[in-house]
């Protein structure tokens, strides 16, 4: 067991991990956990959860993250937390917060509780951060460095300093989120925690004019929101004087998520139309039209490319309507596009020579005199030409109407109804009755329905199927709906449609809530996923693989 004292910084054996590292504070430590994680490496003791304590936790978690990055197979990281327990138990005690910062996101975990800035630098320069790219990287570490009396705060402020420049070095694309060490102690009579906190203030104080003198650094600071009116930290927010409760995960989900880089796709109720090497996604997004975005590999998108105002490919100056523009399809018809949206929910239909617009309506009028949204067109073998789409009837039911030749019209007297929410899964949430977002597909000689239900703002949102022999139906309703709900670490999944890739390869695209925070919801955003028709007692079903596309923008 050795110290040694190098500048400002002393070589210790570090408290928690035993690991040699660089670091703000001395101290005297067992050193047998390297021996162990070295055992735990070729498989020599048994593998356990990387929980907090138990044998070998530190190391097995050590482990494990490395594991994960393996998993990960070349995808980038969106969120790295870096810190101490107070990261470390987002994760362990917090699962419900946990899950809405995880939600539509690969988060991955490098908190460990007891950990000072010296475990941190230790476990930057043996590996944690190499093998992956992350987009943003969250830290905040200090707490127990100054909770020794003998600390220097200058001293932990300059590792935290070095931190950052190691996290520079193995993550130069990252945007690194630098947050204040969290205040701690319930009042001055908290001895302990009182002394720590002033130290810790101090602390605070280098940290924000570094943050301040380099602006590529994110000072994210809501320690004002931790403390009450006399200054310190009520048990509400955290119960022990240092870790966040409940309450505390809140305000930081709160604080966090505006700051952090987001390159997801911000389109709902997604389309993709693929033509001579492009696919073009049309979606919910913008207040005043409709938004296309353009890829040639499904994962990298671009964008803004339509060619009628403001990069969009409708602008409500061409169309029906003011708002609501919602759930647009584009079909190539002929020589020219047509694209099939609602506005002020209502069912639109708008025609272009290109699929980026500038989409325009000759008549500014709906389709359909009553209102309706969800519009989808389906083609059938004969050339005759049919909308499936959403009309409100105590709730949202599913109609169908056939549409005239020039695709722009419905034919009088031929819509019916085809279903409506009556299924237990179908209707989470007691209070409303929705089936929308209806897609219709035609597979050897079925006609396969799918269609979505709760309501889009319910976590449950799912996706489910009916087929028909005839689209007079009568329509069944698959007896393992959904077939798509709460997949891929994802809620309120829905609104889809499905597509044939450059390979012919059917593809289903949806969308999936936010997730965390006050923008839980919006802007919700596209994924991609594989699917395959099995038959099932005699008709073909839709089945979603386990190969989702999480759909990036790029410049």
């Amino acid at each position: 067991m050795r110290t040694g004292r190098i500048g400002w910084r002393y070589v210790v054996v570090a408290a928690g991990c035993g690991m040699m590292a660089l670091g703000a504070i001395s101290g005297t430590v067992e050193t047998t956990p390297v021996a162990r994680m070295e055992l735990r490496a070729k498989g020599e003791i048994r593998k356990r959860d990387p929980g907090i304590f138990g044998d070998y936790w530190w190391a097995n978690r050590f482990l494990n993250h490395r594991e994960q990055v393996t998993r990960l197979n070349g995808r980038p990281v969106d969120v790295v937390l870096v810190g101490d327990s107070i990261m470390h138990y987002w994760e362990w005690r917090h699962l419900a917060k946990w899950s809405a910062l995880t939600n539509g996101r690969t988060v991955l975990n490098l908190g460990y509780a007891g950990d000072r800035t010296q475990h941190v630098l230790w476990r930057i320069e043996h590996g944690e951060l190499d093998g992956f790219t992350a987009k943003n990287v969250v830290l905040m570490i200090g707490t127990n460095n100054n909770s020794s009396d003998n600390t220097d705060p200058a001293n932990v402020a300059k590792a935290i300093e070095e931190i950052i420049a190691r996290i520079r070095e193995k993550q130069p694309g990252a945007q690194i989120i630098l947050h204040p060490i969290f205040p701690r102690g319930a009042s001055a009579d908290s001895k302990r925690h009182a002394a720590a906190r002033a130290r810790n203030d101090r602390t605070n104080a280098l940290l924000k004019e570094f943050a301040t003198a380099h602006p590529e650094i994110t000072w994210v600071d809501f320690n004002d929101k931790l403390v009450d009116s006399t200054g310190w930290v009520p048990r509400t927010i955290m119960a022990d004087e240092i870790h966040p409760t409940d309450a505390g995960y809140d305000l930081w989900l709160e604080a966090l998520l505006p700051h952090l880089r987001d390159d997801r796709v911000p389109l709902a109720d997604p389309f993709i139309l693929y033509e001579k090497g492009t696919y073009y996604a049309y979606g919910t997004h913008s207040r005043v039209g409709i938004t296309v975005a353009t890829s040639t590999d499904l994962v990298h998108w671009k964008m803004d490319q339509g060619r009628s105002k403001d990069g969009l490919a409708l602008h409500m100056d061409d169309s029906f309507g003011k708002k609501f523009f919602w759930a647009p399809e584009v079909y190539r018809v002929g020589g020219r596009y047509v694209m099939y949206y609602s506005a002020e929910t209502h069912v639109c239909a708008a025609t272009a020579d290109s699929p980026l617009g500038p989409f325009r309506q000759a008549e500014k009028k709906p389709i359909l005199e009553r209102g309706g949204i969800d519009n989808s067109l389906f083609i059938d073998d004969d050339g005759r030409a049919w909308m499936v789409y959403v009309h409100f009837d105590k709730g949202n039911v599913v109609w169908l109407t056939e549409m005239e030749k020039d695709g722009l019209h419905a034919k009088p007297g031929t819509a019916r109804m085809v279903l409506r929410a009556e299924k237990g899964w179908e209707m989470m949430n007691p209070r409303c009755s929705v089936t929308e977002g209806p897609f219709i597909v035609k597979i050897d000689g079925t006609y396969v329905l799918t269609y979505s239900a709760n309501d889009y703002r319910d976590r449950d949102y799912a996706v489910g199927v009916a087929t028909a022999r005839s689209l007079e139906g009568p329509w069944t309703k698959y007896a393992g709906n959904p077939i798509l709900r709460r997949r891929f670490g994802l809620v309120g999944v829905g609104h889809h449609s499905l597509f044939k890739d450059a390979d012919g390869k059917w593809r289903i695209v949806f969308h999936a809530h936010n997730g965390g925070g006050k923008d839980a919801i919006h802007p919700r955003r596209m994924y991609i996923a594989g699917i395959d028709f099995k038959t099932v007692d005699g008709v073909p079903v839709p089945v979603v693989d386990d190969n989702l596309i999480r759909c990036a923008v790029t410049p």
